[in-house]
């Protein structure tokens, strides 16, 4: 009896190392996307890149026809890219801005390399500041514009620097008010677990099959718009995440997100604007509502019957309060 139980658990054994073998080299043998960013015919006739930390960061530069009236930083949200602020970048640069619209590493044409990279809000702040500094444009007023997940970002690039930052803006996401909080234990686990690359492959192997398709993104975005949305913005969304290592670096997004510094948001003394759809399911309303209770000098923009993204479904009205709250704000300095 007892050798046959030896010999059952030795074959269980010889199954699962099997079973192990081949789903760690099985990913590899199947295909994923392998395009990679082509430098010498960049995205947009507006792109550069540049080398931060040794991390590519790809962003987008709209120059003034006239006199500048400021620099905006424009943030997008997750599944987002400078393609986001599709209809309203130009817009502003032709009403006097440098505009500058930034895709996070993970995201866009920024950085996806596999690596333990901090994708922390506290650290992206940073590193845009850092990229402002290096073009020139981080001296002063720099107005800053986060969209969900972008929010965060942009609220602690105000915090990091409050004494450059003339404003902010936060549409559909808010920033933390609290300190940094610790990565969870379950999510350190996750970590320890991704760091064995057939893992990270298996996700680049199922999200290129099964996620990253047309009808995928029309239907992910007919949800963040709360309307029907055109093949245009869906191929646009999705065109990014046909590079190498898509699937992976987001995942990697979540895992590789360290506690930053603490940042004193109190010194934030530059006009905070909230700009929110109030038929947003994906960040409800009751999120910029609770956020104005902590932060109330803020300004809460309600956009009647728009989803998550009222700067592409509504963006002639989110234009015009944008550069008219932007104008009374220079009048009254």
């Amino acid at each position: 009896m007892k050798r046959k139980f030896l010999k059952f658990l030795k074959i269980c054994a010889i199954v699962l190392l099997s079973l192990f073998v081949l789903l760690s080299i099985l990913p590899y043998l199947l295909p994923v996307n392998q395009q990679k960013v082509d430098f010498k015919n960049p995205p947009f006739a507006e792109s550069k890149f540049m080398s931060i930390d040794g991390k590519r960061w790809h962003y987008r530069q709209f120059e003034p026809s006239d006199s500048i009236r400021g620099t905006m930083v424009l943030l997008h949200g997750f599944s987002g890219s400078t393609f986001s602020w599709r209809k309203n970048q130009q817009v502003f640069a032709d009403s006097g801005y440098q505009v500058i619209s930034v895709d996070l590493p993970a995201f866009g044409f920024s950085e996806k390399d596999k690596n333990a990279f901090d994708h922390s809000s506290s650290a992206h702040a940073a590193n845009i500041w850092k990229l402002l500094d290096n073009i020139g444009l981080g001296k002063e007023n720099i107005i800053v514009f986060g969209h969900s997940m972008g929010a965060g970002v942009a609220w602690d690039m105000a915090g990091l620097k409050p004494e450059k930052t003339t404003a902010v803006y936060l549409v559909d996401g808010a920033g933390s008010m609290g300190k940094n909080s610790k990565r969870s234990i379950g999510a350190n686990i996750m970590a320890f677990v991704f760091k064995y690359p057939p893992l990270l492959r298996w996700v680049d192997v199922i999200a290129g099959a099964y996620y990253f398709k047309q009808h995928k993104f029309e239907n992910l975005l007919a949800s963040a718009y709360g309307q029907k949305v055109d093949k245009e913005a869906a191929a646009g969304y999705l065109r990014p995440f046909m590079l190498k290592n898509s699937g992976s670096a987001v995942i990697e997004g979540f895992l590789y997100s360290k506690k930053g510094p603490e940042i004193d948001y109190r010194k934030i003394k530059c006009p905070v604007y909230l700009i929110w759809g109030t038929n947003d399911k994906w960040v409800p309303l009751s999120v910029g509502e609770s956020f104005i209770k902590k932060f109330p000098s803020a300004k809460l923009k309600k956009f009647d019957g728009a989803g998550h993204c009222p700067m592409e479904t509504d963006e002639k009205e989110f234009n015009s309060y944008v550069l008219e709250s932007t104008a009374k704000k220079t009048l009254n300095e």
